[in-house]
């Protein structure tokens, strides 16, 4: 079954989400990588986790494990079978929980056929589950927080809001429970899109085939008029009318043109659009601009860079259209905590912001599920190397042995 509401995928809320603890770990003097305080640890085809001296502290024995999220983190056995269902474990190693049994554990890549590895966090303390062909949300105890009454939801809660859908409608509830608008709605894109600063001031929704706005009380704020909507980001939203995409103020006033063949969310003071010449460039806030259409491809700045692709090759520039890593590579990353993944000649590695190596080019791929990105999250990332995944650090240190 698919779920409506999905445009994206969550991973970038979880940079969010740990963004406060990474800060505190990259001040400790003993911890300059910003490392958990127990690292996920493979030997030979088992998991574990190790401290950060690579001390064995819960035993290599699981199939597959997850990044402890707070005092507990999901591992399984019998991994890509139906009968991997997860045990949460503390930071001592004790098996604290197998309630799962009485549920079906849902994510979006478990709708696309994963199972233990697509397992999400505890978003707001709670995980989507399906009992009898309904669904609805536990805590980590195995409570039902949310009735198992509904015929899908969206799997992560942002502000203790998500939507939930019935008799093929979708509407607002709570963490708690509540229901906090009309089930209506033809499907949304609430957090989504663009979560790693997302406010529910106001939510795009879609009702009869048209894109609109509405509050966390489920009022109308901005009708439902256009043809499709990006959430709001710096005060300002993407929304598209007879074929072409403009922005508007949280009011509903247009405030750059339906000029552009694709919108997307302001970062950092700026929007990528694109152009009928068919590139892609960068506009501030009043329309003007700043980096002109002349790339193949952009993405959004993150730590003050954009990667673009010019001429079958990406780099990055910064905001001034400086290109501050030349375009020598196959693929490249967002930046994560000071370092990119790039590609080239077939081998994956890690750049600084100079363009340095620091990692060099030695892997087959990162790896990407609910947990792992091609980017460096509390000072680890997942990589591929002869067909066996592990974890590294930011000084390429590997947690993992045969």
């Amino acid at each position: 079954m698919q779920n409506a509401l999905v445009k994206t995928t969550p991973q970038s809320l979880q940079k969010l989400s740990r963004a406060l603890v990474i800060t505190e770990k990259l001040l400790e003097d003993d911890n300059p990588l910003g490392l958990p305080e127990l690292i996920p640890y493979r030997k030979g085809d088992k998991w574990g986790f190790c401290n950060r001296k690579k001390e064995i502290v819960i035993a290599c024995k699981y199939d597959w494990v997850k990044l402890f999220d707070g005092d507990f983190a999901i591992v399984s056995n019998n991994k890509g079978t139906q009968e991997a269902l997860p045990i949460m474990v503390t930071q001592n190693g004790t098996e604290v929980s197998v309630f799962f049994e009485d549920f079906r554990i849902w994510s979006e890549n478990y709708r696309r056929g994963y199972f233990f590895e697509s397992i999400s966090y505890f978003w707001s303390g709670l995980q989507l589950v399906e009992k009898d062909g309904k669904f609805g949300f536990i805590d980590r105890y195995g409570n039902t927080r949310v009735p198992i009454i509904y015929d899908d939801a969206a799997y992560f809660f942002q502000e203790g809001i998500t939507f939930a859908e019935k008799a093929g409608k979708w509407g607002l509830i709570s963490c708690n429970g509540e229901e906090l608008s009309d089930f209506i709605y033809d499907d949304s894109s609430i957090i989504f899109e663009c979560p790693q600063h997302y406010s529910l001031e106001l939510i795009e929704v879609k009702k009869e085939g048209k894109y609109g706005f509405i509050d966390k009380k489920g009022n109308e704020v901005i009708p439902f008029i256009y043809d499709d909507a990006y959430c709001f980001e710096e005060g300002l939203a993407s929304v598209k009318k007879e074929g072409k995409y403009g922005f508007i103020d949280k009011k509903g006033n247009v405030v750059i043109p339906f000029i552009y063949d694709h919108g997307a969310w302001f970062e950092e003071g700026l929007v990528k659009v694109k152009k009928e010449c068919g590139k892609y460039g960068f506009i501030d806030k009043k329309g003007n601009v700043v980096i002109p259409f002349i790339y193949d491809y952009i993405s959004s700045f993150e730590e003050g860079l954009a990667s673009v692709k010019k001429e079958g090759k990406y780099g990055f520039i910064d905001k001034e259209e400086n290109e501050v890593i030349p375009f020598i590579y196959d693929v490249v990353y967002f930046f994560g905590e000071g370092l990119a993944s790039v590609k080239k000649e077939g081998k994956y590695g890690f750049i600084d912001k100079k363009g340095n190596v620091v990692i060099p080019f030695i892997y087959d791929d990162g790896y990407w599920f609910e947990d792992d990105g091609y980017w460096f999250e509390e000072g680890l990332i997942r990589v591929e190397r002869n067909h066996k995944f592990f974890y590294i650090d930011k000084k390429g240190t590997e947690y993992y042995e045969d």
